[in-house]
């Protein structure tokens, strides 16, 4: 990954599992490196400081990433998270925004 921020990861195995997820902690938009000693309050600071994963205590984990903006702060990033927590488990499977600008054609009459 070439720039620095976050992106609104789900991860496949776990329904509605919705979390932030630091750009250098993501390998090829398809799986993340993921702590799995941290303790919730440690988890959270590795998060917003964007903590490098080490060999020692991180897993693979399969993810399918939400939003491919990358946010340029966590505090944007957790609220796109929290949005999209907020749509029905069926509508988020589908939820995936892909930041194209849209075009409506003009109806002709």
């Amino acid at each position: 990954m070439a720039k620095a921020g976050w992106y609104v990861v789900k991860f496949r195995n776990e329904k509605n599992i919705i979390k932030v997820i630091p750009s250098n902690w993501i390998v090829n938009f398809e799986k993340c490196q993921w702590p799995t000693k941290f303790g919730s309050i440690k988890l959270q600071a590795a998060i917003k400081n964007r903590q490098t994963p080490s060999a020692i205590g991180w897993k693979m984990f399969p993810i399918r990433v939400i939003c491919k903006h990358i946010f340029l702060t966590y505090d944007d990033a957790s609220d796109f998270a929290n949005t999209t927590l907020a749509i029905s488990s069926s509508e988020s499977d589908a939820f995936v925004v892909n930041n194209a600008p849209t075009t409506h054609k003009k109806k002709v009459n």
